[in-house]
Parts: C-alpha cells; structure tokens; sequence
C-alpha cells in the first residue's frame, strides 16, 4: 500500500550486527527508481532505515559504529560522531529520519521504526527515491503515511503504544 501510495521504492531493513541489512523490497514502478537486492547491507550512520535503527539501539551499537568509522561516501554524509549524536537525539523525537544524498548522490528518503511487542526497534520501513521527485516538501508529505504503516506493522508484533493522558 505504500509502495501504491508514493510511486517510490520501499525497504525493510533489520539490523545485523553494525549494517543495516535489506529482507524485503517492493521496487518502484518507475524508470527512474533506487534498486535494492534483498540481502544487501547498508551502513548505519548515512541510510534513513540505518540511521532509525541506530537512534533505537544501545550506547554499545553506537560506540561500535562509531568505531568501525564514519566513512564519508559523499559530502552530505555524516562523518563525525557528535554530529551523527545529535542526527540521532532529532530521530528520536520526531520518529523517523532522513536520508540527503548521504549514501549515494541523486538519492534521498525517510525512515521510521517498527517496533516488537517490549517496544524495540525490530526493523526499519524506508521509502526512497531520486531527489528530482523527493523534495523535502515530498518526503515530509510522506511521513504521515510511512507512520501509518510503521505503526499498524508493529501493532501486527504485538506493540501497543503508550496511551498518553489527556487533560481535563
């Protein structure tokens, strides 16, 4: 449905040891579109769906990133560890992340969590796309939905999101 809704690919993604790796792909219909093989990794610290699952992680996965280093593979991409501290701590609050141009020149995307039945971060659901069609304005139209989605996911494994209280 999503996939339906932005005409752009869509990932999930888990996370396996320090990379974020593909399980599933519904590549776009269009000619222009970003390609993802099931079984690719991706690295953390530059991908929206990386990015979402080290923001959920523990200090140890972060320290262990940051470790393996924070390779520069364009010049959007965050390569220093107080700078992708802070990318994360926005993650966080917001509940999903962007990706521009980080990984790849021409690519952008945005990310959110889908969570298991404690509230974990178990995956990542990513929507991707060339920046000529993936605008700011464009990915940002499309966080209610990927939000949407991540969420009805995650109720699917069990989670209930916290009810919050309501005043009076």
């Amino acid at each position: 449905a999503l996939s339906e809704r932005t005409g752009e690919t869509i990932q999930l993604a888990v996370l396996e040891q320090t990379t974020a790796l593909y399980i599933n792909v519904i590549e776009s219909q269009r000619a222009l579109r970003m390609s993802y093989q099931v079984g690719t990794r991706a690295p953390l610290h530059c991908t929206a769906v990386g990015k979402v699952l080290l923001a959920h992680a523990d200090a140890q996965l972060f320290e262990a990133t940051v470790a393996l280093g924070l390779t520069a593979l364009t010049g959007a991409t965050i390569a220093d560890a107080a700078s992708l501290r802070r990318e994360l701590g926005l993650i966080g609050q917001r509940g999903y992340a962007f990706e521009e141009e980080e990984a790849e020149p021409g690519l952008r995307g945005v990310a959110a969590p889908v969570r298991d039945f404690s509230g974990q971060a178990a995956a990542a659901i990513g929507i991707s796309g060339p920046t000529h069609r993936m605008s700011k304005k464009v990915l940002l139209s499309y966080t209610r939905d990927l939000l949407d989605v991540s969420n009805a996911v995650s109720q699917r494994l069990g989670y209930q999101a916290p009810v919050l209280a309501r005043r009076a």
